[in-house]
């Protein structure tokens, strides 16, 4: 299927829509694993030079609002956002349940064995635990400042991922490179996961 550039860039912008909603689900869930890493979120986008705090009054502002602010964005905002991001994409394909009877009943049973892992056991004062989609950012974050390893390293997949058309010269390149970011970032993840 071929995409304009306008409705490419949108589709991948969906990619940190999509991490958002998650994240602000997990902050959501309401124990204190989920309320830490939405004050370490703040704590990150408070580091940024000018633009830090207007982005955390927008998005999180834990601190003078408590849930609030994430609620109605993770409810509202985000999905909202989300849906006119990916309208171009979801109206030209359709859905039906006997293409994905597979999936589904993968997810089902999956979610039915599987307990969600609401306080892990190790969690203490000197450890806390991002969800899991976001602990090579984490593991990042032990090495490199904030500025680096919350902002530039995601915006370089975000960039390579908008550029990566078929009609463009470097097209080889950007791919190779968006799966040696993602080899690594599995990489941080795992050494993540395994502390």
């Amino acid at each position: 299927q071929h995409y304009s550039r306008k409705q490419w860039i949108m589709l991948m912008a969906t990619l940190p829509v999509t991490l958002l909603i998650l994240f602000t689900g997990y902050i959501l869930r309401g124990d204190s694993t989920g309320f830490s890493a939405g004050m370490i979120a703040e704590a990150i986008l408070l580091d940024l030079p000018l633009i830090g705090q207007p982005i955390n009054n927008l998005l999180f502002s834990i601190t003078d609002n408590g849930m609030k602010r994430i609620y109605v964005n993770h409810i509202v905002g985000f999905c909202l956002l989300w849906g006119w991001l990916a309208w171009s994409h979801v109206r030209k394909y359709r859905v039906s349940f006997n293409n994905h009877i597979v999936l589904t009943t993968s997810i089902l049973l999956f979610s039915v064995f599987v307990a969600a892992p609401f306080e892990p056991d190790h969690l203490g004062v000197t450890y806390i635990s991002g969800p899991w989609f976001l602990v090579g950012l984490q593991e990042l974050l032990r090495y490199f400042s904030p500025m680096f390893a919350g902002v530039f390293v995601p915006s370089t997949l975000l960039l390579a991922i908008a550029l990566l058309q078929k009609r463009n010269h470097y097209y080889r390149s950007f791919l190779t490179f968006i799966f040696c970011w993602l080899f690594i970032y599995a990489i941080l993840t795992a050494i993540g996961l395994l502390r």
